[in-house]
């Protein structure tokens, strides 16, 4: 299917407007998913972080796992990601 339309729009230039509204409102829910998708990583963590609950002990971070320094490894790596991105524009 996908490769009829865009045979069709590249070759031929045979779209109709709804084929057109159809593919832009495809782009529109499929982007909208992706916002939703991220948006429930976010919420379960500041919803963790904010109200940690009786099983994880009342506290953020739980008692059992050690945070690390976000001076370290993760600036290093958000340095290298920034650095690469400003190579390639």
């Amino acid at each position: 299917w996908w490769r009829d339309i865009t045979r069709e729009s590249t070759f031929q230039g045979k779209h109709t407007k709804k084929v057109i509204m159809s593919v832009k409102f495809g782009m529109i829910l499929f982007i909208f998913s992706e916002i939703m998708f991220f948006l429930s990583f976010f919420w379960t963590y500041f919803h963790s972080s904010l109200t940690p609950t009786m099983e994880i002990g009342l506290t953020w971070p739980p008692t059992n796992i050690s945070p690390f320094n976000p001076l370290e490894i993760p600036l290093l790596n958000t340095l290298v990601l920034v650095s690469s991105g400003a190579t390639i524009t």
